[in-house]
């Protein structure tokens, strides 16, 4: 749709800036001679024609140019579509020219009949002699329809070229937003795999010991395994959602190291409704299982906190840890992840921050407070 037409402010700031150009046309044609304009030399009625044939048909003529937004689309600049072939300078500026000649006499046409329609008022007298008057200023009228269409034209372009970059950001907006979206889709679907590579050792290590054990351990997977991919399918989930489900892959740890895993929770229950990104805090749980708890033979602690501070939501996971166990194949896996799905979500309002000390291991998740609700 027309740029100007489609929004009535720009509509209405459009036609605001032709009075200046009427007013404009009135004192010229007062000043082109004393005989152009009957009254001009003193009498006042010459300035009140003066106005009365230029303003009016001036702003009329403002719409009218309001068509040339369909040669420029027609006719356009290159740099408005790249890549596409260019029309040549010399046809742009006749096929421009001649609407300009069309634009002007069909101004002429439209001020002779508003000359006419003027001369038929009673009062004031003086307006009788309008369409003489009108037809003594052809010359100007005709020079300046010219200019003021060519000008019309320019500002088209001006708008077209507005229109494109906007379309062109909105585009690049779009791009970037689908592709952070599919590297959060990808970086979710990253998790899976590890949940099964972990959960399959921990059944594999039962099946020869306890095969009842290991049958459960499965039954329990598979109810761990809906609820993951359900939330996983989600955009946010519930801070309560997200704990119940890390405090369900823990049951399963648990039939595997027995009381060598133990669960404390420190958490503030207003923040259970906060809602945060499904499948952030369990990598960081499995990480504390098998790089703290596997690694100690009288196992430990694992304790789950969560904290409302004035700026951030800090979720806390922390475990207690062995300084002499050997590195573990795929660490870090689960704690990148976790570091790329916040900075593609929150920017670097979010963050993971981890410190670890002779016998303990922290991990920690900040959140803005803008970036939870409930």
């Amino acid at each position: 749709m027309h740029p100007i037409l489609a929004h009535r402010r720009r509509l209405t700031l459009y036609l605001w800036a032709w009075l200046p150009v009427g007013f404009l046309l009135a004192v010229l044609a007062v000043v082109s001679g004393p005989g152009a304009v009957p009254g001009a030399a003193g009498e006042g009625l010459g300035w009140w024609l003066a106005l009365a044939l230029t303003v009016p048909p001036t702003v009329a003529y403002g719409l009218l140019n309001l068509s040339s937004w369909y040669l420029c689309r027609t006719l356009p600049l290159g740099s408005l579509r790249p890549g596409e072939e260019n029309p040549s300078v010399l046809r742009l500026g006749l096929a421009h020219f001649l609407a300009a000649g069309l634009s002007t006499f069909m101004w002429l046409v439209l001020g002779v009949l508003w000359a006419r329609l003027l001369a038929l008022l009673p009062w004031p007298s003086g307006l009788a002699a309008a369409p003489e008057t009108f037809a003594a200023l052809f010359p100007l009228f005709v020079a300046a329809g010219v200019l003021l269409y060519l000008l019309a034209a320019a500002v088209h372009y001006l708008l077209m070229a507005f229109e494109a970059s906007r379309a062109a950001e909105a585009r690049a907006l779009e791009s970037r937003v689908l592709a952070r979206e599919a590297e959060l889709r990808a970086l979710r679907a990253q998790i899976n795999p590890h949940f099964l590579f972990n959960s399959l050792n921990s059944i594999s290590a039962r099946i020869g010991s306890n095969p009842p054990a290991a049958r459960h351990m499965c039954i329990s997977l598979a109810d761990f395994f809906r609820g993951s991919l359900q939330a996983g399918a989600r955009e946010a989930v519930t801070l309560g959602e997200e704990l119940a489900l890390a405090e369900r892959y823990l049951e399963i740890e648990e039939a595997r190291y027995g009381e060598r895993l133990r669960l404390r929770r420190e958490v503030d229950p207003d923040a259970l409704q906060l809602t945060v990104p499904p499948l952030i805090l369990q990598p960081l749980v499995e990480n504390a299982v098998g790089h703290g708890i596997a690694h100690l033979l009288e196992g430990g602690e694992i304790r789950l906190t969560v904290e409302q501070r004035p700026e951030a939501v800090v979720i806390a996971v922390h475990n207690p840890r062995d300084p002499d166990a050997p590195p573990s194949r795929g660490a870090g896996i689960g704690q990148n992840n976790v570091r790329n799905r916040l900075e593609r979500r929150y920017g670097d309002g979010a963050w993971l921050a981890v410190s670890a000390t002779v016998d303990a291991y922290r991990a920690e998740v900040h959140i803005p407070r803008e970036g939870v609700s409930r």
